[in-house]
């Protein structure tokens, strides 16, 4: 399906930008993680789920990352050519660990 294909190119347009994003806002010893993302339909609107280390830091990471993403929005419709990038919001991944 080529709505589906165009979806997951984004996806990974927003991943690789927000990698180096995530790597140059973050600092203090706090390790983030991009585990996935996820784009609506429209692509108007994308979740970036993070692995944050130590988790004590999860709020901080959150925090920072959301005061600047306007910068990676930009980042995306300057240099990723999306001339109307999506609202972006940051999560937490919640992983289920069971133990055996």
């Amino acid at each position: 399906m080529p709505g589906q294909f165009r979806q997951e190119k984004i996806n990974s347009l927003i991943k690789d930008f927000a990698g180096k994003f995530i790597g140059q806002t973050i600092g203090g010893g706090v390790f983030a993680s991009i585990t996935r993302v996820e784009t609506s339909n429209d692509l108007r609107e994308a979740t970036i789920y993070l692995s944050v280390f130590p988790e004590d830091k999860q709020e901080y990471a959150v925090a920072k990352l959301k005061k600047e993403l306007g910068v990676l929005r930009t980042q995306l419709s300057d240099k990723g050519g999306l001339a109307n990038a999506p609202h972006i919001d940051i999560a937490i991944e919640r992983m289920d660990i069971t133990s055996a």
